[in-house]
């Protein structure tokens, strides 16, 4: 049988009965965590598109069109 010491590094974690738990909340809840980063990073749906984008970013269905498309 093999022990794994299971930590977060945002929270307190908390073991019950042997169940990881983050009792109050873990702020990553609702984060994917990016291999390519090492870091979790939250993502929200577009309001126009629907498509996933990072918190803070703009998606592209909102870029402005380039003059030269027109």
């Amino acid at each position: 049988m093999s022990l794994h010491t299971i930590t977060c590094p945002s929270c307190d974690l908390m073991s019950i009965n042997g169940h990881a738990c983050h009792e109050t909340g873990c702020p990553n809840a609702t984060a994917t965590w990016d291999e390519d980063r090492q870091d979790w990073v939250r993502y929200v749906d577009c309001f126009e598109c629907g498509y996933p984008v990072e918190i803070g970013t703009a998606c592209s269905c909102q870029e402005e069109p380039l003059d030269e498309d027109f």
